[in-house]
């Protein structure tokens, strides 16, 4: 009996979290309530009447899962709905820097949750452990995999940065002058500068009044002049004293 208790008292932690994590890290403030109230009232009371006082006084896990996860899956059903109403109404200014995430990570990161959400659903539907946990997991790895590229193209911006101080401190000149050691065009020379300064392709091919595919090709053909394989090298060599 307790093992049944930890083990389904841990997913509805894990699923009361998830609503949590959404409104502080995403600043989704349209989640305010549910996270104070609706949470509280709908999913962990009815979990704690079913398991931790209807269970242990009857001794029956399928009347504890049929009649107590009924609240919980119905509101499982609206929490996901809302949550995905809230990130699509998201607004940029709301929260800039939870915003850095991006809409196309907030949808992946969603969609990773779900299963956690629906943990009333799969309960009240006696869908085999198993089958839960396989489910569950998985979008824990998708969440894992989503953190690691985070934090990677944090990296790579910080490096980017920094790279664009060091560029700054030995000086433009000496900058320019290893572009033309490498033979790089004018135009090269001018996109490279740009990248020194952290700037996205797209932004540059704004800039320049060129189209993205040609700042692409452009990049590759200096990648390939200068020896390198991506732009925190190329800053970092095209920055280094004369050559």
């Amino acid at each position: 009996m307790a093992q049944n208790i930890i083990s389904y008292g841990s997913g509805f932690l894990i699923a009361s979290y998830f609503p949590c994590y959404f409104y502080m890290a995403f600043g989704l403030r349209a989640l305010r309530w549910h996270v104070f109230y609706g949470v509280p009232m709908f999913l962990l009371i009815p979990f704690g009447v079913s398991f931790l006082f209807a269970y242990p006084l009857t001794g029956k896990l399928e009347y504890a899962t049929s009649y107590g996860m009924i609240i919980p899956g119905v509101y499982a059903l609206i929490l996901l709905f809302i949550m995905l109403k809230a990130i699509r109404s998201q607004n940029p200014s709301e929260n800039d820097l939870a915003f850095s995430y991006g809409k196309p990570e907030m949808y992946k990161v969603y969609s990773a949750v779900v299963p956690w959400v629906l943990m009333g659903v799969f309960v009240y539907l006696h869908i085999s452990q198993w089958i839960q946990i396989m489910v569950t997991n998985s979008g824990f790895l998708v969440v894992t995999i989503l953190c690691f590229r985070k934090t990677i193209r944090w990296e790579r911006a910080r490096d980017l940065q920094l790279n664009a101080v060091y560029v700054a401190g030995v000086g433009a000149s000496i900058f320019e002058h290893n572009c033309a050691v490498y033979g790089l065009t004018a135009r090269e020379t001018e996109i490279s500068l740009l990248i020194s300064q952290g700037m996205q392709y797209k932004f540059i091919a704004d800039k320049l009044f060129i189209s993205l595919d040609t700042v692409k090709s452009h990049v590759k053909n200096i990648f390939k002049k200068v020896g390198v394989n991506d732009k925190t090298e190329l800053v970092y060599k095209l920055g280094q004293g004369v050559i």
